[in-house]
């Protein structure tokens, strides 16, 4: 990371961000591909790949950093964490030394990347692609809980499938019913549990607003609030409630920075924009299914 008072320009020749860019997209890929029926038989492959991913990073980005580079403070209680956490491989009562050594490994890739992360080279334009990254697949996210609300025969996947995944007990309470009386998984979007879409509209409808009203360009404007909208939708529908905490928290947060720094056209706009969406997407979900966020 560049130094401070640099404001953020490049100025830490460090590790490729094409690193990372490939790491998130590592993410998505193995998250999406969970929701593919035909790939069931590769769902661990797939879910082992996004933490073995965190482990390779640590391994091939451990290179001596810039002198000026700082190391995250979380760095310091990441390690106290793993250090308390291998103790447990010497208790009586660990099921396995193989279990044990796989619990570890699973939370070391879970803190590796406050190991790698510094090495990498960031400015405020990698920043950016990472948000516009994370925002475009949790609202591709969003989309196909959208699609999966209004064409589930073609866009869900099979109830057998998901009865596989929850179980059968579990799989009925994950159900909700529009007012046509047509009973439907809530929307998973491109994860492989019922109600997904909920938490991806979430990080959509936050993230979009963010573009709607500090992106200069025009077509990232007209696409955030669109994906806002898709995202709250989901969110409604799919009854996830602490999407809706969250999303009200980021949105104070976001005003209050804003009327920090004295941008008070900015958080006028932002709360009009988040208004029309909410009321929007509120009339919308009710018109499909008032019982669906009840």
């Amino acid at each position: 990371m560049p130094p401070y008072g640099l404001r953020f320009r490049t100025v830490y020749q460090g590790v490729s961000p094409s690193w990372l860019y490939i790491f998130l997209i590592i993410q998505f890929v193995c998250i999406g591909s969970l929701v593919i029926e035909e790939l069931g038989t590769f769902r661990i492959g797939f879910r082992i790949t996004t933490f073995l991913s965190s482990l390779l990073m640590m391994s091939a980005l451990l290179v001596p950093a810039a002198p000026y580079v700082k190391q995250y403070p979380g760095r310091t209680i990441g390690i106290i964490f793993l250090l308390f956490l291998s103790m447990g491989m010497v208790h009586p009562q660990l099921n396995s030394p193989l279990a044990g050594l796989a619990h570890v490994a699973l939370n070391l890739a879970i803190w590796a990347p406050l190991f790698w992360m510094p090495r990498i080279a960031i400015d405020i334009t990698v920043l950016r692609r990472v948000v516009l990254l994370i925002w475009a697949f949790n609202t591709m996210s969003a989309g196909m809980g959208v699609l999966q609300v209004y064409y589930p025969e073609r866009f869900m996947p099979d109830p057998r499938f998901l009865r596989q995944l929850v179980g059968d007990d579990v799989s009925e309470s994950m159900k909700i019913q529009l007012d046509n009386g047509q009973q439907l998984y809530r929307p998973m979007g491109l994860s492989d549990t019922p109600g997904g879409a909920g938490n991806a509209g979430m990080v959509a409808f936050v993230t979009g607003l963010g573009l709607a009203v500090t992106d200069r360009r025009i077509l990232l404007r007209v696409f955030g609030t669109a994906g806002a909208s898709l995202g709250i939708f989901c969110v409604y529908i799919s009854q996830v409630r602490a999407a809706v905490v969250v999303a009200i928290l980021d949105l104070i947060v976001f005003l209050g920075i804003m009327a920090f720094r004295g941008k008070v056209d900015r958080a006028a706009g932002l709360v009009l924009i988040a208004g029309l969406i909410i009321a929007g997407s509120f009339s919308w979900v009710m018109s499909l299914g008032s019982e669906a966020v009840g």
